[in-house]
Parts: structure tokens; C-alpha cells; sequence
């Protein structure tokens, strides 16, 4: 009921009305007397510049969802091209440390009787140090690979999935 009222006063509005007579005792009722009434006509232009208002609104929003859309595309190809310099240095740390013969040189020296200790040591720190290098490396991977998961929105997106497991097992409630 209420919206029906508002909607009619707004489809038609009576601004005043008015009526006067002057007190003049010659005059017969003809000339001193007026009646007059006010309406309020709907004006097209200040409606007009609302919709104006709210296209160039519209237009912002439109600009700021495109902007943030081309971020985001930008993030996950940065990322995913960090990700892959970071498995193609794994891969290489990984294939010096198995083509390598600093285990066997390690077994082979100490056979020897005389192999100074400090070249032992110091082949066992190498073979350690590139250890260490290669798991510093794989929790690079992951926690890149975590990130372009986020960029990319897939770990929102149901239902959820294992990203982390060999066989990206379904996750259940």
C-alpha cells in the first residue's frame, strides 16, 4: 500500500494551490479575486543526468574489473615462469648430485690409509651443501606452486582437490 502511494505521488505532484480576493467593496466579484495552482512537472534532465552518472559509474567499475583481470593474468605467467626456473634448477642440482662421483671418490678416500681428513670432510660438505640446496628448492616449488594455484583459483574451486598428492585425490568433507 505504501509503495502504491509513493509510486503515485511520484507520477503526479500538486504543488500548491491558491486562491485570493482582495477586499474591495467596488469591485463586483470580477477582478480581484485569482486562483492559481502549482504542479510538479517531472523534469527529464536532472533524471537524465543520474543515468549519466551511473554509466560513467558503471564504466569506473568496468575499467577496475578489467585492470585487476589483466594483474591477476600477469601474477599466475610470473609465477608459473618462476615456477618452472625453480624445477629446471631442481632437475639440474638433481642431475649433478647422481652424475656426480663425490660419493664414490668419498668411499674410494676413505679406503686409502693416507687420505687427509679435510679433503674428506670437505667432499662430504659439497655433497651436503647441494642436499640442502635441492630441499631449499623444493620448498620454493611448493610454496610457488601453492601461489599459482591461488592466482589461478583452483584452490577454491569445489570440489576440493589434493594439488599437493601424485594423484590430486578429491578432498571430502
Amino acid at each position: 500500500m505504501e509503495y502504491e502511494w509513493e509510486n503515485a505521488n511520484t507520477k503526479f505532484s500538486l504543488g500548491y494551490i491558491q486562491a485570493k480576493y482582495a477586499d474591495d467593496p467596488n469591485d463586483n466579484f470580477r477582478r480581484r479575486f485569482s486562483i492559481g495552482a502549482g504542479f510538479n512537472i517531472p523534469w527529464k534532465g536532472s533524471k537524465q543526468t543520474d543515468l549519466n552518472d551511473l554509466k560513467i559509474k558503471i564504466l569506473e567499475y568496468e575499467y577496475e574489473y578489467k585492470e585487476i583481470e589483466n594483474q591477476l593474468g600477469q601474477e599466475i605467467y610470473t609465477t608459473f615462469g618462476r615456477l618452472t626456473n625453480l624445477l629446471d634448477k631442481h632437475e639440474l642440482i638433481s642431475r649433478q648430485l647422481t652424475d656426480s662421483q663425490a660419493e664414490h671418490a668419498l668411499r674410494e678416500y676413505a679406503k686409502i690409509a693416507e687420505a687427509p681428513p679435510r679433503a674428506l670432510l670437505k667432499l662430504r660438505e659439497n655433497t651436503l651443501k647441494k642436499e640442502w640446496l635441492l630441499q631449499k628448492l623444493k620448498l620454493d616449488i611448493t610454496k610457488t606452486y601453492i601461489a599459482w594455484l591461488d592466482a589461478a583459483g583452483l584452490l577454491g574451486r569445489q570440489p576440493y582437490v589434493n594439488y599437493l598428492s601424485k594423484d590430486l585425490e578429491h578432498i571430502s568433507h
